[in-house]
């Protein structure tokens, strides 16, 4: 999901885009520091794909179950690290890079692509336009 701000907003992110610095180089550190008033939305409405090197085999298991659940327990999966219509359909080639296989999940890149194809084709180039035909 892609969300775009108001003109309004847009304007006070450009306008601060050259002051404040991201605590964590990223986008998310960026908008933390702007919007400071804001709540955490639950865990299941914004799950992080994402396998902490430290996570014992029966977390990972479980984020893995999480993933592939059906019908799904998730709202919402933040895709980190190399993005599912990137890669190949059948494959997250987040595993093909050392330091990005900790975002390496086949369960939840194949979920991804369900939901895409389950998506009325009208609505699809909204989604992710630079698919390749291999990845079609």
């Amino acid at each position: 999901m892609v969300i775009e701000p108001s003109n309004c907003t847009f304007q006070l992110l450009m306008e601060h885009i050259n002051e404040i610095v991201s605590y964590n180089g990223g986008d998310q550190g960026y908008l933390n520091e702007i919007f400071t008033r804001w709540h955490r939305i639950p865990k299941h409405m914004n799950f992080l794909k994402h396998f902490w090197e430290g996570d014992e085999q029966e977390k990972k298991e479980m984020k893995t179950r999480l993933f592939g659940a059906d019908p799904p327990i998730l709202y919402v999966v933040h895709y980190l690290g190399n993005k599912p219509w990137l890669c190949f359909r059948d494959y997250d080639c987040n595993w093909n890079v050392d330091i990005l296989q900790e975002f390496a999940s086949d369960v939840a890149h194949e979920r991804w692509w369900r939901v895409h194809d389950a998506m009325p084709k009208t609505c699809r180039s909204f989604v992710c336009s630079g698919l390749s035909k291999r990845q079609h």
